[in-house]
């Protein structure tokens, strides 16, 4: 995942390789370099999502970072996750399919070493973010306008609410 601060929440940007995790990363910070203070970009690989408690999670950058190595060790109130689709148009989708949610997520993990109590533990997690976590299909082309679509989410509450 790639993941980016704008305003007061966290959006993390989701996908295989090839996704386009790192070119919306890129587009959020040449954004970001414009107009400073709207936009924190945090990291273009590895992100960590985790609940602090019941119903709220947070999203966290880390120093695992793919080809752009600027990155940021702050975090945010996990405002969606959106799933990349490179796409001929722009457009941010809700997605309320939770098996759909799911296989991707769990299609998306990755661990060194993985236990059957990691899965255990893992699948929990995963049931609970897909729940609990708003979904976006996002669409988007190369011509950056797809971060003026982001900026433009309403946020009145902990859950992002689209125009």
């Amino acid at each position: 995942s790639s993941a980016a601060i704008l305003g007061e929440y966290g959006l993390v940007f989701a996908g295989r390789s090839e996704a386009g995790k790192t070119t919306i990363f890129r587009m959020l910070q040449k954004y970001q370099e414009a107009h400073r203070g709207q936009v924190a970009t945090l990291c273009d690989e590895t992100n960590i999502i985790r609940s602090e408690r019941e119903g709220h999670w947070n999203v966290y950058g880390t120093w695992g970072h793919g080809e752009e190595p600027r990155v940021r060790d702050e975090w945010a109130p996990l405002g969606g996750i959106f799933i990349l689709q490179q796409s001929n148009e722009n457009s941010i989708e809700p997605l309320n399919d939770q098996q759909a949610k799911l296989a991707f997520l769990l299609s998306t993990f990755f661990r060194p070493i993985m236990t059957e109590r990691w899965w255990n533990k893992t699948l929990g997690i995963v049931e609970k973010i897909v729940t609990e976590v708003p979904f976006y299909t996002l669409k988007f082309d190369l011509s950056g306008k797809i971060v003026d679509m982001l900026l433009k989410l309403n946020k009145p509450t902990e859950r992002l609410v689209l125009p």
